[in-house]
C-alpha cells in the first residue's frame, strides 16, 4: 500500500503560527526585566518581600500550566480546543501587563497583596495563551518537520518578542521625554511613565495574539484530532 506524502504547511500557515509566539517573548520578558527593579525603586516593596511576590508567581505558574492544559484538551467547543483559550487571554493578558506595573497608594499589607493578585493573574492570562499555542503546534500536522518548522517559526518571531519587551520601553521613554540617561534612571522614568509605555505593551501584545488567533484559515482543530 502506498504510503500518502504529508501535505505541507503553508508559508502563511508557519508564519501565523509562529507570531502568535510574539506575545509570549513580551510576557516573560517584561516581566523578568523590569517587575522586580519597579517592585523595590518605584512601588517602595522591600526587597525580599519583592523577591517573595516574584517567587508565588511562579509557583502559581507552575500550578496553573497543567491546570489550563487539561482543560483545553476536554473542551468541547465549535471553535477549537485551543483558539477560545489564546483569544480570551490575549485580551486579559493586555490588561494584567499594565496592571502590574501600577504604583498603587496603598499600606504596604494592601500593597504587597495588590500585587501578589495581579502577579497571579498575570501568569494565568499568559499561561492561558502560551500552553493552548504551544499545543496547537502538534495539531497543525502530523509530520515530525512540519511541527519542527512550526516551533522554529515560533521560537524565532518570539525573540522579536523579546526585542519587543527589553528595547522599547526605554526607546518609548527617550521618545516621550527626550530625556537621555545611564540605564539606570531610564528604567527608573520608565515605571513613571507606566500610562504611556505599558498600555502600548499591553495593546501590541493582545493585538498580536488576537489577530494570529483570528486566523480561521489554520485555527481550527485539524480533521485528525479527535476533539472538536
Amino acid at each position: 500500500m502506498q504510503q500518502l506524502k504529508p501535505q505541507k504547511l503553508s508559508t502563511g500557515t508557519l508564519f501565523s503560527y509562529g507570531i502568535g509566539a510574539m506575545g509570549e517573548g513580551i510576557g516573560y520578558n517584561v516581566f523578568f526585566s523590569f517587575f522586580s527593579f519597579f517592585l523595590t525603586t518605584q512601588a517602595g516593596v522591600q526587597p525580599a518581600i519583592a523577591g517573595t511576590i516574584s517567587a508565588i508567581a511562579v509557583l502559581w505558574d507552575a500550578i496553573t500550566d497543567p491546570f489550563i492544559g487539561n482543560w483545553s484538551d476536554k473542551t468541547k467547543n465549535p471553535k477549537g480546543r485551543r483558539r477560545p483559550f489564546i483569544m480570551s487571554g490575549a485580551i486579559f493578558f493586555g490588561v494584567a501587563i499594565a496592571l502590574l506595573f501600577v504604583n498603587v497608594d496603598l499600606p504596604g499589607g494592601l500593597k504587597v497583596a495588590y500585587y501578589i493578585i495581579v502577579n497571579m493573574f498575570y501568569w494565568l492570562a499568559l499561561t492561558t495563551c502560551v500552553i493552548p499555542h504551544i499545543s496547537l503546534g502538534s495539531e497543525l500536522s502530523e509530520d515530525f518537520d512540519e511541527r519542527t518548522k512550526l516551533r522554529t517559526f515560533a521560537v524565532s518571531i518570539m525573540g522579536i518578542g523579546t526585542l519587543i519587551a527589553v528595547g522599547t520601553p526605554l526607546l518609548l521613554v527617550k521618545a516621550f521625554t527626550g530625556m537621555e540617561s545611564p540605564p539606570v534612571n531610564s528604567y527608573t522614568w520608565s515605571s513613571e511613565m507606566g500610562p504611556q509605555v505599558l498600555l502600548w505593551r499591553g495593546c501590541t501584545t493582545t493585538s498580536v495574539c488576537f489577530n494570529a488567533a483570528a486566523n480561521n484559515s489554520f485555527w481550527q482543530t485539524p480533521q485528525f484530532c479527535s476533539s472538536p
